[in-house]
């Protein structure tokens, strides 16, 4: 399927990703033939991508000078598997601020990704519905965010975010939907730093403000690949009721059970968009 880019003319500052040991690990490791779409999994995701062949995989505590997944529902490894005719990228597990990660920290590995020749993201998140019309067990694709977090990558060059968000790569996503037969809704996804659920109050204001959603991470991945020619692209699965917007008490294990409930209708939305991908 051919697809054009839209991305922003601007190039990262910051210290040369190739001059990164996890570059010329990663660069070895791919046999100096890295795929084009990298997707990044969500808590308690890791066997939604289990009907794909895997080729290779590694821990990333294996690759130098890469961060280390500490939260549950994490794996921390990267598998590259076997699409319909091409391969591609699969990150078992994400890093979060309130890990103690920095922007800078979180960014590096997708700026390698992104210099080492791969072009398509797809950053999914379990998230919690701001919008009381969304359901737990439903994708959402990321029309737009909102940065709370009040973080940012150092840089002298302020980043155009209205390059953030691929509208092809959102488009991708909508065909895949809909040859899956998923309703895919749109919504601005808030990022907060967590560890702590939002008080109702919270909730209250980001509706206010034009959130459908609200989670702790994806934004940072996104930010750091902008300036790239790359194609960003969310999906929340839809993980609780946001806070004052259900009696059940919020808790990680929630998300999880909510994330395997959706397991069947995201693993056939990767089978589709992986081959639209291609």
């Amino acid at each position: 399927m051919g697809i054009e880019f839209a991305f922003c003319n601007l190039q990262p500052q910051s210290k040369p990703v190739q001059n990164h040991p996890a570059f010329t690990f990663l660069y070895n490791w791919l046999n100096g033939r890295a795929p084009e779409l990298c997707i990044v999994l969500g808590s308690g995701m890791e066997h939604v991508v289990s009907d794909f062949s895997e080729i290779q995989s590694i821990d990333y505590h294996q690759i130098p000078g890469f961060p280390v997944s500490t939260v549950e529902g994490h794996t921390g490894k990267l598998l590259l598997l076997q699409g319909k005719r091409k391969t591609f990228l699969v990150m078992q597990g994400r890093w979060h601020l309130y890990e103690g990660y920095s922007f800078e920290e979180i960014a590096v590995p997708f700026r390698i990704f992104a210099a080492l020749g791969l072009n398509r993201f797809l950053l999914l998140n379990a998230a919690g519905a701001v919008d009381s019309r969304f359901q737990p067990g439903d994708l959402i694709l990321i029309r737009d965010h909102i940065n709370l977090s009040f973080r940012f990558l150092p840089s002298p060059q302020t980043v155009n975010s209205n390059c953030i968000w691929s509208t092809e790569g959102n488009g991708v996503a909508q065909a895949a939907a809909k040859e899956a037969g998923i309703e895919l809704n749109e919504s601005v996804y808030v990022l907060m730093t967590g560890p702590s659920y939002e008080t109702p109050a919270e909730i209250q204001m980001l509706s206010k403000m034009g959130a459908g959603l609200v989670g702790m991470s994806t934004v940072p991945e996104a930010i750091a690949l902008a300036g790239y020619p790359v194609q960003v692209t969310g999906i929340s699965v839809v993980s609780n009721f946001a806070a004052g917007l259900s009696a059940l008490k919020l808790s990680h294990k929630e998300v999880g059970e909510a994330v395997h409930h959706a397991e069947k209708k995201l693993k056939e939305f990767l089978l589709h968009f992986q081959t639209l991908s291609e």
